[in-house]
This record gives structure tokens, C-alpha cells and sequence, in this order.
């Protein structure tokens, strides 16, 4: 049986929080600016790479640069632990748990209450592909499918296929 259910929140404007600063907290952050959503990062260390994401993206991304407390989880819709050091990933699942929030631990499915998805996205549909965290590789081998299938579909139809195919929009 699968536990993880597929559920597209409306994240704009929200307050999420990654606690982390290295290659996966970065290609979170790329992720999640496709959602018009606030974006927290708390790290005492981060890399240049999303540093630059950071001074680019002011209005949308705020980089605390301190070690993680347990407060800084308070009013956030989403929390993402991605460092390097277990027991802080482990105590951000706790606190988050705690409080009702949504938290994904990169080093533990075990104390997930979700599963970051791999992301396709072609205005208007957003795909979100998981191997219910069993089989990273397979699951971004999927994404990357998709996302070649979606290509392929515009190279022989034209920009606009995607929307021109989804018609009217639904209010």
C-alpha cells in the first residue's frame, strides 16, 4: 500500500523554511521560487552558488545565517531539513512534528510527514513524481522522462501546445 498522497498546496505568500545551506537546500530553493511562496534559509554556512540565489531574489528569499533553533520553525507552512549534520536534521523534524508543520528530513524518510517531489512544470500543469521515497533514482529518472516527453510534444507542435491544448481555464 502507498502512504504519501499527492497534494498541490497554494504556497504564495507563504512562509517556508529550509534549514541548510548546500546542493540540496539549493535545488529546493530553485524549486519552490517557481511558487511565488517566502523562502526562509537558516544555515551557518552557505554556498556561493545559492548565496546568488539569495542576493537575487531578495523580495522572496531571506537567508538567516546561525544555526538552526527550535523557534524558527513557529508560522511556517512548509519546513525542509537539508544540512549535513544529523541530530539538527533530526530535531527540525521534531519541532516541526510538534507544531502540526509539514516537514521533509532529506536524511530520513522515517521522519518525513512528506516527500519533496521531483517537478515538471509547463504552465499549466505541474506534475509531481515520487517513489515514495524508496527509489531516488528512479524517481528522477521518471522526471526526467516526463520532462523529455513534454519537449519532445513542443518541438512538434509549437510553443503553445501545452496551453493551447488545455482550452478553456477552470474558475
Amino acid at each position: 500500500m502507498i502512504n504519501y498522497f499527492p497534494i498541490f498546496m497554494d504556497l504564495s505568500g507563504k512562509e517556508i523554511l529550509i534549514v541548510g545551506g548546500g546542493n540540496i537546500a539549493l535545488r529546493r530553493v530553485k524549486t519552490l521560487l517557481q511558487f511565488n511562496c517566502n523562502i526562509n534559509i537558516i544555515t551557518p554556512k552557505i554556498s556561493k552558488e545559492l548565496l546568488d540565489i539569495v542576493n537575487k531574489n531578495e523580495h522572496s528569499v531571506k537567508l538567516i545565517k546561525r544555526r538552526y533553533l527550535s523557534a524558527d520553525v513557529r508560522g511556517k507552512i512548509l519546513v525542509i531539513a537539508v544540512t549535513s549534520d544529523r541530530n539538527v536534521n533530526k530535531q527540525v523534524g521534531i519541532d516541526s512534528k510538534a507544531l502540526g508543520i509539514p516537514v521533509s528530513v532529506a536524511d530520513s524518510k522515517e521522519e518525513c510527514s512528506f516527500i519533496f517531489p521531483g517537478i515538471i512544470i509547463e504552465e499549466p500543469i505541474v506534475i509531481g513524481v515520487t517513489a515514495s521515497g524508496k527509489n531516488h533514482k528512479l524517481a528522477k529518472e521518471v522526471t526526467a522522462d516526463i520532462k523529455e516527453s513534454f519537449n519532445k510534444r513542443r518541438d512538434f507542435a509549437g510553443k503553445d501546445y501545452i496551453n493551447d491544448s488545455c482550452g478553456k481555464q477552470r474558475k
